[in-house]
């Protein structure tokens, strides 16, 4: 899930005060990669992650998986 940061002549059109998560951003994240899992998406799901910001649901994500199997 980790992409590399985005180059900084790149503009992304987020600032800092719309760029950071919300209750619907945090269901809509499950929503997709459950869809991946469950393969009724098959595009790439790509996350802009600034600053780390979902570094620790992705670690919980795959902790989670890792005790299951």
């Amino acid at each position: 899930m980790a992409c590399p940061p985005l180059s900084p002549n790149i503009d992304t059109g987020l600032s800092q005060t719309n760029r950071r998560a919300s209750v619907g951003t945090l269901e809509d994240v499950v929503d997709l990669l459950s869809w991946r899992r469950l393969e009724l998406n098959t595009e790439p799901v790509i996350v802009y992650n600034p600053d780390g910001f979902w570094r620790p649901l992705f670690d919980l994500f795959q902790h989670t998986m890792a005790w299951l199997t």
